[in-house]
């Protein structure tokens, strides 16, 4: 009987091997694979009721990723307002991984295909992706759902055992519908995303030169995220601090002092307030005070909800001082080694099925935990959530599984995570803690004062240490107690001025809230979102770990504001979210609301293109305009005036009557006096890099062929017009001068290209017109340089004069102590040797040099 081939794919190494080591009871093999990152885990067991060879192998997350067609990837020759209507492409999210070829391998001749990947959309997502590589290697057209299925979808919640076991038994269907939103959200946030940026960074680059920013950029989720910030700023800036007073009585008994509050509360006018104190200590010395009321009252603290990812991030951030970003790369390690819960979850209740007492069993295990729970289990507490909670059905709240012995994690972060959920579990099902309050009424003259002093009567959910702060509260070993008509002797009346305070600048945990409220993101998407506005410089975090925005960031929604207030508005992105949510429901088509989302954006990016120079009288205040900076340089070839030097962190020539920018590579410039390139009458300059070489180059022709390349000082492009020999058509050009000057090829160049298999044609050495003792690479940094101790002069010979080994042009040269002029070949005559200052890498590229002229 031919046994079962079964693929098992998880969406990472580490849970590959935690199923095969689950399903397997601990007798698999592995071998390697394609990809060294993704092992194969080989067993045999049963599958539907068959013997079957199973194979476990992982992707690294996302297989493929969303990018536009190859034609829209220029900045300059594409138009923004394009990318609406572009064609987009799946690309391989990393071609270095070979996670494409690896699957299709492993999948060859395999019956069923089994995804075990996150439970959420992303993972819905990953599953179809995995599905479109490995399709043509099954041994039958795969089948995603009903009787005759050939692919199934584990659905579990934890990397134990026993859920995994379970999963293996009750096997589900990839649900595309939920695959989909995620295809949508990536289109709809590409194409706006990038729209957006390019045109304001294009805009806002070439019209202020003190914008260090490299990307001005703009997203759907992360630009609302950026106003909710400025709007707590705006709050704090319109406030208007009030001072006010408060009437104290300091209370001395039993040698500790307490304070006592007039029940007038805060006074806004000194004379009110001064009157009243004066009338006090005018008769202090003939009244007492009385005791004439004492009120007890018990309030009820309810322990937390079950932890769900957003309190997570929450949590973590107000008292650990960690990111949301951090957060979720460390919860996500526990979850990969089996110590807690999927940590993507919005559910708030812990669902009917979920086994407590199997998780505080697994804590008991530890030396760490054991009489913690001890101590919980005699305490006989509940042992269920409160009321209040929601379950979501997909995940149960974020638990441990495994317990975890103190400083056997990674590092101090994960340790403080994992004790911090453990924590929330337990206090989860602890009862809740009880406070009794004592409030005391005492009579001076006809003022009435209070004192209240708080006792913790029922610590409850708050003895775990995460918090205890709370407890700190609590005068638990300070009482003071007063009786019932106790006369008050030792008594001082003073009067204490306040100013009422403004709002606090947003918090991380603040701001995690305000984008679950608002439908900013997804659990999954909130850390990053946040993360984003950090790293591009609009917000920046202070020591308490509070979002101050920067003035890139403040102009930025000033400007949003001014032309379209919805772009920052979490309003039509919380739209977008309800939209998504309905394709992954299936109640709504795809396409439909790609299309109708990307018209709602494009029709606003239309009216923003036509409104942004409202936004300059905003920049202006703060950055440094083109027409201000830089000094009167080159000619521009198309009005013939003037054009402006910028030597900032990204030089540039700026026209200001034609209102355009040139880019320009890093280094120094010197003007050519009058030489003009003849494809665009743009005045020639001189570019001397930071190795010192000196290149002619044209700012037009220079600045149109860089916009679709990197720009590396070390490396010299082609196509950059009249830098090249076959290209420039000015035979008046100055350039041409260089290029009679060329000696042969650099052997620098094509040692490089040897070993790096470059298809650039290796550089050219000429003789430099500007100083005739160097001998340059028209490519990369090579340079000779003669000893202008030993040399006079240094020529070229006729073209037709050429070395019979090499084919190298020749070189004359006249030294000081022989008038004779004295000739032979640069790369095979030791007569330069002794005359040069560098001769190390003449000799470098010697070999190479007539190696490859020799083929």
């Amino acid at each position: 009987m031919i046994m079962l081939q079964v693929l098992i794919v998880a969406e990472k190494p580490s849970i590959a091997e935690t199923v095969a080591n689950a399903l397997s009871q601990g007798s698999y093999c592995t071998r390697a694979a394609r990809t060294s990152a993704c092992r194969v885990h080989e067993f045999q067991s049963y599958f539907r009721g068959q013997k079957a060879n199973i194979k476990v192998t992982s992707v690294l997350g996302h297989v493929y990723g969303f990018d536009f067609t190859k034609e829209y990837n220029d900045w300059n020759s594409v138009d923004a307002e394009e990318l609406f209507f572009a064609g987009i492409r799946k690309v391989v999210a990393d071609s270095s991984s070979k996670v494409v070829k690896h699957l299709t391998k492993e999948a060859t001749g395999i019956d069923y295909l089994v995804l075990w990947l996150d439970c959420d959309r992303e993972g819905e997502n990953i599953a179809c992706e995995v599905i479109s590589c490995v399709k043509d290697s099954m041994r039958s057209v795969p089948v995603i759902s009903g009787n005759r299925a050939t692919v199934f979808r584990a659905k579990f919640s934890a990397l134990t055992t026993r859920d995994i076991c379970r999963a293996m038994n009750s096997l589900t269907f990839v649900d595309i519908n939920q695959a989909s939103s995620v295809d949508v959200r990536a289109e709809i946030d590409l194409k706006v995303g990038v729209a957006f940026t390019r045109f304001q960074t294009q805009y806002f680059r070439d019209k202020f030169s003190s914008l260090d920013s490299k990307l001005v950029s703009y997203g759907p989720c992360q630009t609302p995220t950026l106003g909710f910030c400025v709007a707590r700023l705006d709050e704090i800036s319109k406030f208007s601090p009030e001072t006010f007073f408060l009437i104290v009585v300091n209370v001395r008994k039993d040698n500790r002092t307490t304070s006592w509050y007039s029940c007038r509360g805060k006074i806004f006018e000194r004379q009110v307030a001064n009157a009243v104190v004066e009338r006090l200590n005018s008769c202090s010395n003939g009244i007492l005070g009385k005791i004439i009321d004492i009120t007890t009252t018990t309030e009820r603290r309810k322990r937390p909800l079950p932890l769900n990812t957003v309190e997570l991030l929450k949590l973590a951030s107000k008292k650990l001082k960690i990111s949301p970003h951090q957060v979720a790369s460390v919860a996500e390690s526990l979850y990969t080694q089996g110590l807690i819960s999927y940590p993507r979850t919005e559910s708030s209740k812990y669902p009917p099925s979920f086994d407590i007492e199997a998780v505080l069993s697994e804590l008991e295990r530890t030396s760490t935990w054991f009489p913690i729970v001890k101590n919980f289990r005699e305490r006989n507490y509940p042992n269920k959530s409160r009321q209040g909670g929601v379950d979501k059905g997909d995940h149960p709240p974020i638990t441990p599984v495994r317990g975890a012995e103190r400083g056997s994690l990674r590092n101090a972060e994960h340790e403080r995570v994992y004790e911090l959920i453990v924590n929330c579990f337990l206090a989860s099902l602890s009862e809740d803690a009880v406070v009794t309050n004592q409030q005391y009424c005492m009579l001076i003259g006809r003022e009435k004062f209070f004192f209240c002093q708080r006792k913790l009567t029922v610590p409850g959910w708050l003895e775990f240490s995460s918090f205890t702060h709370y407890m700190e509260s609590f005068n638990m070993n300070s009482q003071i107690l007063f009786e019932q008509n106790d006369l008050i002797e030792d008594f001082t009346v003073s009067l204490e001025e306040m100013q009422t305070e403004p709002p606090k600048y947003l918090s991380e945990s603040d701001l995690v809230g305000l984008m679950e409220k608002h439908g900013i993101g997804t659990d999954a998407s909130i850390p990053t979102h946040i993360n984003n506005i950090i790293m591009r410089d609009y917000v920046r975090l202070s020591s308490e770990r509070r979002l101050i925005p920067t003035q890139l960031g403040i102009l930025l929604y000033r400007g949003y504001q001014k032309i379209d207030p919805q772009l920052v508005s979490p309003v039509v992105r919380s739209h977008i979210e309800q939209e998504i949510s309905q394709v992954a429901s299936g109640q709504v088509d795809a396409i439909s609301v790609v299309e109708h989302c990307l018209k709602i954006f494009w029709k606003k990016f239309v009216y923003f293109r036509e409104h942004i120079e409202t936004m300059d009288t905003l920049f202006e205040t703060v950055f440094t305009t083109l027409h201000s900076r830089g000094k009167n340089f080159s000619l521009c070839g198309r009005c013939n005036r003037y054009m402006k030097l910028i030597e900032e962190k990204q030089n540039r020539l700026f026209c200001m009557n034609c209102n355009d920018t040139l880019r320009l590579p890093t280094g120094k410039f010197h003007i050519m006096n009058g030489y003009k390139c003849q494809g665009d009458a743009f005045e020639l300059v001189t570019w001397v890099s930071s190795w010192g070489r000196p290149l002619l180059i044209c700012p037009k022709c220079f600045s149109d062929s860089s916009s679709n390349t990197n720009f590396k000082e070390l490396e010299w492009y082609p196509g950059m017009g009249c830098t090249e020999l076959s290209m420039c058509r000015s035979f008046s050009c100055p350039w041409r001068q260089w290029h009679q000057c060329t000696i042969g090829l650099c052997g620098q160049c094509v040692q490089q290209a040897e070993v790096s298999k470059s298809p650039l044609s290796p550089g050219v050495l000429f003789l430099s017109p500007l100083d005739s003792l160097q001998i340059y690479c028209n490519r990369c940094s090579f340079c000779l340089k003669f000893s202008r101790d030993s040399v006079v002069q240094v020529g070229l010979e006729e073209q037709t004069e050429k070395c019979n080994v090499c084919h190298s042009r020749k070189l004359w040269l006249e030294t000081l102590t022989s008038n004779i002029k004295q000739k032979g070949c640069l790369y095979c005559d030791s007569l330069f040797l002794v005359v040069l200052k560098r001769d190390m890498p003449r000799r470098a590229f010697h070999v190479s040099y007539r190696k490859r002229r020799t083929k």
